[in-house]
């Protein structure tokens, strides 16, 4: 008994692919995926460390609040946007009314702002897309990954035998892969 060992069990790059998925973005503890996948917690520790999940896990929290703080700004910038719009509307219509020389001279003032707001607030968004735009650096390798996964899932599904041969090449096809499409823009 002494001599006997357990055999090593191995497991697809999906598998591996779907614990690291339930760690970074589902945020789930190694016990609750090890329970989920009847992977064990050690094995999972292995991977982690082995494929750096700590830190992949830091940097999509990073890219997530980021996003999140993105989605806050330009929604604030609508609806201020929406609301001086909204205010110019109703001063059109209040002059359309009325004689140009009976107007009101406070109401001819705030209407003049509100137009200047809009346009100043229009030139800073487009300086802003624009800006994004010109220094934004496309990260391509989680394209291609999800790409990849797409892929294997139709492979998978259709031709069960494609994706075990595949899995022999797997390695030079990632190094292949990195180098082509982590080349900057």
């Amino acid at each position: 008994m002494w001599g006997s060992r357990v055999a090593k069990r191995e497991y697809s790059f999906e598998v591996v692919d779907q614990c690291e998925d339930l760690y970074i973005r589902k945020e789930k503890t190694f016990e609750q995926i090890s329970h989920d996948t009847k992977v064990s917690t050690a094995q999972l520790l292995r991977w982690a460390k082995t494929y750096s999940w700590k830190t992949k896990k830091a940097e999509y929290r990073q890219r997530f609040i980021k996003a999140q703080e993105e989605t806050r700004a330009l929604m604030r910038e609508e609806i201020l946007l929406q609301d001086l719009v909204n205010q110019k509307n109703l001063l059109d219509t209040y002059f359309k009314e009325r004689e140009y020389d009976k107007a009101d001279s406070n109401t001819l003032s705030n209407y003049i702002n509100i137009v200047t707001n809009i346009s100043k607030l229009l030139q800073d968004i487009r300086k802003r897309d624009e800006a994004l735009r010109a220094g934004q650096k496309i990260d391509r390798l989680p394209i291609f990954l999800e790409f990849v996964r797409d892929q294997i899932t139709f492979l998978k599904d259709r031709h069960p035998d494609m994706v075990l041969s595949f899995e022999t090449i797997l390695d030079e096809y990632a190094f292949f892969a990195k180098e082509k499409y982590t080349k900057s823009v």
